[in-house]
């Protein structure tokens, strides 16, 4: 039996006039019922269930006009006297609406079960020190701005490194195609963008062999036009590996899904300051979470970890990687 919260004297009132207190929406602290609720309680609503009189309430319907074969009003009770002429119930919706999906979000859907149902996934997560990563894109910026006129992001940066990881794990950098294994020799980085109605992955080619303002130029216009559903089928199509940012969002660590038929993607995710242990001192480091998600047909646990270890190594010294030498 569910247990009401009610005053003493409200149970007792309620008792001596035979109240159901289920029926009686209170008004004190966390609906606690209170004797002025039971005062007021009309004698008609007496056999009217608490979720029933919500629902009359919030759709302004008469409760004087409701009727139950067992005597008392439930919730059915209360969708019935909503149906309309035609049978259809208003209250449905009231509660949700229904949308077609479009037909890029069909495309999604079909492209993520594909995914999920012929690619046997896994997924490893790392929090990565990232602050050397953070001052080169601080300094960087100024430059890129005052003599390239561009906007050097964190992304910008993820993909060249990425691209240089790959090229040291070409493993990492294979698909399963036809019962075979694809090993490409070059990085094409697919970057997730996100879309009113879903997302596409624009691919910037060769990224391995690109300068950091290549890439930055590149994908700012393959971003650009992606929103604006400008690219062609060759600009989004045919990637080795894709990242997936998430780091503008409280997310630490996600499973992103490969993008088929690639053998992994990368997901990005929040970056945060935290207290962590250097050469046994504790120093404020910048850290940011990783999620790698791998085709485990082709590629074993072990090949994704050393492709993390080297990673991490790249990202504590970006220098060596992101200015050309």
């Amino acid at each position: 039996m569910k247990m009401i919260p009610a005053v003493p004297a409200a149970r007792r009132i309620a008792s001596e006039r035979n109240i159901d207190l289920t029926a009686i929406r209170g008004t004190g602290d966390y609906g606690a019922v209170l004797t002025r609720d039971v005062l007021a309680f009309k004698e008609a609503e007496v056999n009217l269930t608490a979720v029933a009189a919500s629902m009359a309430d919030y759709y302004g319907i008469d409760t004087a006009s409701l009727s139950s074969e067992s005597g008392k009003i439930r919730k059915a009770d209360v969708l019935a006297q909503l149906k309309t002429a035609d049978g259809a119930e208003a209250a449905s919706a009231a509660e949700y609406d229904e949308l077609p999906m479009s037909g890029m979000r069909n495309v999604i859907a079909e492209n993520m079960l594909n995914s999920m149902s012929s690619q046997p996934q896994y997924t490893m997560c790392a929090e990565l020190d990232t602050t050397e990563v953070f001052k080169f894109l601080a300094e960087a910026k100024t430059a890129f701005t005052n003599y390239a006129d561009a906007k050097l992001t964190f992304t910008d940066i993820m993909v060249k490194i990425v691209a240089v990881a790959l090229k040291q794990h070409p493993k990492i950098n294979s698909a399963l195609i036809d019962g075979r294994i694809r090993r490409y020799n070059t990085a094409h980085v697919g970057i997730a963008v996100a879309l009113d109605d879903g997302l596409i992955v624009p691919v910037v080619k060769f990224a391995d062999k690109l300068s950091l303002s290549a890439i930055n130029r590149v994908g700012q216009d393959l971003i650009s036009r992606a929103r604006e559903n400008k690219l062609t089928k060759d600009e989004y199509s045919g990637s080795s590996f894709s990242i997936s940012n998430l780091g503008n969002f409280p997310v630490d660590f996600s499973t992103p899904i490969i993008n088929t038929p690639e053998g992994g993607i990368l997901g990005i995710s929040k970056t945060s300051k935290k207290p962590v242990v250097v050469n046994d001192e504790i120093v404020i480091r910048t850290m940011t979470g990783f999620s790698l998600t791998l085709d485990h047909r082709i590629i074993d646990g072990i090949e994704g970890a050393k492709f993390l270890k080297t990673f991490e190594e790249l990202l504590a010294k970006p220098m060596c990687v992101l200015v050309d030498l």
